[in-house]
């Protein structure tokens, strides 16, 4: 180290910390991506809970799952890319990879805006599920599948009505048996479209912070590749040419 110039080992020193820092990012961005996916898939392809979303036709709730899985799917692809342009130190791939960062990034931002504006408590879909219970209830005499359907949530969720057993009484029909615990035998007296909000947000808050996590993340691995990239750069237009192999012998 001691025959080049004076802005050269400085230099050296913080491409090899940046060049530590994105092989750990990379690491731990392909682990999150994988629970993210892991989740994703899981929201998804659940038996029950995917009943529920069909029966009820509440396919929005998906659209922010969708678009998490395939920002997970992504990130899994890129952190290779990223690692190989870490260890090759080419800005080409660095700034690639920066790049499709970016636009990770952003997919995670709105597949959880999205997600979260349809499946949480008091957020859009807890005013169209409780349409949707109001339109279940007035149907159950003539609609067979809806009947079922009202009828299993109400039991497995533990609700009654939409809003509570008025819903029924309201429409001079009787309040049906699974509108009561049957351990206790008293009512429930929360709403489906309470609690349906609630169960649908125990799963959508799970895979949004996870994604929230992996975003703050992009952003300190967004910074090290780009500055990595100028750095590399600034020393080829210096005419320092950096080589790791040739230092670790010396």
């Amino acid at each position: 180290m001691a025959g080049v110039g004076s802005g050269w080992p400085k230099s050296e020193r913080a491409l090899l910390c940046m060049k530590y820092f994105l092989f750990v990012f990379n690491v731990l961005s392909f682990l999150t991506a994988v629970v993210i996916l892991t989740l994703g898939l899981w929201i998804r392809y659940d038996w029950d809970f995917k009943h529920y979303i069909l029966e009820l036709r509440l396919y929005q709730f998906w659209t922010g799952v969708y678009i998490l899985i395939a920002a997970a799917s992504i990130v899994m692809a890129i952190s290779f890319l990223g690692c190989c342009g870490t260890i090759m130190e080419n800005p080409t791939v660095l700034g690639l990879y920066g790049v499709l960062l970016i636009v990770c990034f952003l997919l995670e931002i709105a597949g959880v805006a999205y997600l979260l504006n349809n499946g949480t408590l008091w957020s859009n879909v807890t005013w169209w599920l409780r349409d949707r219970f109001y339109e279940l209830i007035y149907v159950s005499d003539t609609n067979a599948r809806e009947a079922r359907i009202l009828r299993i949530i109400q039991e497995e969720i533990g609700c009654c009505g939409s809003y509570s057993s008025l819903d029924y009484i309201n429409v001079h029909k009787p309040v049906p048996n699974e509108c009561r615990d049957k351990a206790t035998g008293n009512e429930y007296l929360d709403g489906c479209y309470i609690r349906m909000s609630r169960y649908l947000e125990e799963r959508s808050g799970w895979i949004a912070g996870v994604s929230l996590f992996l975003a703050a993340l992009q952003v300190f691995g967004i910074t090290a590749s780009l500055t990595m990239r100028h750095t590399l750069r600034k020393l080829e237009g210096e005419g320092k040419v950096y080589n790791p192999v040739k230092k670790s012998k010396a």
